[in-house]
């Protein structure tokens, strides 16, 4: 129920910051529950460089860290979605060039290694 009503627009700054994702992720279970586990949908452009780390560090408290990777590896456009669900253009940078992501299908195998998980 909950994954239906989250969307990219309820993240306040855009951007990857996955080992910012897998921290907020362990704050969220209670140190006694049982099959603990975080699943991670994105790119895998990371913005920041302690992802690897902090799926280790979850692994060390029981938690299995999972990836899955969105895009294409060659790279696309993002595009722009309206309330109605109606692709409108394609997002730009602060100089208007349309934002090209590119699946990084290496670091999210090594986050998912480091999580005792696998990557799909």
């Amino acid at each position: 129920m909950f994954v239906s009503t989250i969307s990219p627009k309820d993240i306040p700054s855009q951007g990857t910051a996955i080992g910012e994702a897998i921290e907020l992720g362990i704050s969220c279970f209670d140190e006694n529950e049982h099959s603990k586990a975080i699943i991670i949908i994105t790119d895998g452009e990371n913005h920041e460089s302690n992802a690897i780390e902090t799926a280790t560090a979850a692994t060390q408290l029981g938690i299995i860290v999972y990836t899955i990777g969105m895009g294409l590896p060659d790279g696309s456009p993002i595009p722009v979605i309206n309330s109605y669900g109606q692709e409108i253009g394609y997002k730009k940078d602060r100089q208007g060039n349309t934002v090209i992501t590119k699946l990084n299908e290496v670091m999210l195998q090594q986050i998912a290694a480091a999580g005792n998980g696998d990557y799909v």
